[in-house]
C-alpha cells in the first residue's frame, strides 16, 4: 500500500504539471520550470510534497511563493491510490484484478485533473474524459468490473437519456446551467457506473450542487453571478453512487426501479 501511496504521488506531481500546461495549452515537452522566473527546477526541487515543504513553499531562485495546489493534488492522488489498492486488493496471480486496478488508477488520475481543472479553471479536459469514456466502454464490452459481459442495453440507454437531458438543458440555458464539457463527463461517468447507479449519481450530483449553491446564497454575499463549476458535484454524486446507489434505492423504496429494465 506505501508503494502505490508513493505511486499516486508521483502521478499527482505529473497531473499537476498536466493541469498547468493544459490550460496555456503548451505541450508536455521541456523540463518543469517556475512559471515566474522560468528557472529549471532540479530533480531535488520536484520531490512530491518534501520539496515544497524543504523550500517553505517558494522557488529558490526568485522566492515566489509556490500553489497549495501543488501539494495537496500529490497528497490526494498518494491517497486515492492507496485507497484503490486497499479496496480492490489485487493478486498478482490473478490478471483480472491487477487489469481492473490499473483501470481504476487510470480513472482516479483522470477524476482527479478534471477535478482541479475544473476548480481553478472552470475547464473539463476532453482528454480526461474521453479516459473515463473508454473505460466505460471496456465495463459494458468485458463486463470486469461487475463480473457479466454483455447485455448492457440498460446501462447505454440510460447514459445516453441522462446526457440527452442535460442536453436540452443546456440548450435552453444557453450554457448557463450547465456546461457541455459536463454533459460529455456525465456520459462518461454513466457509463462506467451502468444502471441504475448512473440515475443514483445524476440525483446525487445536482443535490450535491443544488446544496451547495443555496449554502452560498445563505451563509455569503454571493449573488450566483459567477459560475459555479459543476464537475467537482459530478465527481462526487458518481462516487457516492458507486458505494451507496444500492442503499439509496432501497431506503427511498425505489428498488424495484431497476428490475423494470433486467
Amino acid at each position: 500500500m506505501i508503494l502505490f501511496f508513493l505511486l499516486g504521488l508521483a502521478i499527482g506531481s505529473f497531473l499537476n504539471v498536466l493541469v498547468r500546461r493544459g490550460y496555456r495549452d503548451q505541450t508536455l515537452k521541456g523540463r518543469s520550470r517556475c512559471e515566474t522566473c522560468q528557472h529549471t527546477l532540479r530533480w531535488p526541487e520536484l520531490i512530491p510534497i518534501l520539496s515544497y515543504l524543504v523550500q517553505k513553499r517558494r522557488c529558490l531562485h526568485c522566492r515566489t511563493v509556490f500553489s497549495y495546489q501543488y501539494p495537496l493534488v500529490e497528497l490526494g492522488t498518494g491517497l486515492l491510490f492507496a485507497s484503490a489498492f486497499y479496496f480492490f486488493e489485487p493478486s498478482v496471480y490473478d490478471l483480472e484484478s491487477v487489469f481492473i486496478l490499473f483501470t481504476v488508477l487510470l480513472g482516479l488520475s483522470a477524476a482527479m485533473t478534471i477535478l482541479v481543472s475544473d476548480l481553478l479553471y472552470t475547464i473539463i479536459p476532453d482528454g480526461a474524459v474521453l479516459i473515463i469514456f473508454i473505460l466505460g466502454v471496456v465495463r459494458i464490452i468485458t463486463g470486469v468490473y461487475s463480473g457479466e459481459g454483455g447485455g448492457y442495453g440498460a446501462d447505454i440507454l440510460a447514459a445516453a437519456g441522462i446526457a440527452s437531458f442535460l442536453a436540452l438543458l443546456w440548450i435552453v440555458s444557453r450554457g448557463r446551467w450547465i456546461g457541455f464539457g459536463d454533459i460529455k463527463l456525465f456520459l462518461a461517468a454513466a457509463l462506467v457506473l451502468g444502471f441504475p447507479s448512473s440515475l443514483a449519481a445524476f440525483l446525487f450530483s445536482f443535490w450535491l450542487g443544488g446544496g451547495f449553491g443555496v449554502a452560498l446564497l445563505i451563509f455569503s454575499r454571493s449573488n450566483l453571478t459567477r459560475a459555479i463549476p459543476f464537475g467537482p458535484f459530478i465527481l462526487a454524486g458518481s462516487f457516492l453512487a458507486y458505494f451507496y446507489a444500492d442503499i439509496f434505492w432501497s431506503i427511498t423504496g425505489l428498488n424495484l426501479l431497476p428490475l423494470l429494465f433486467k
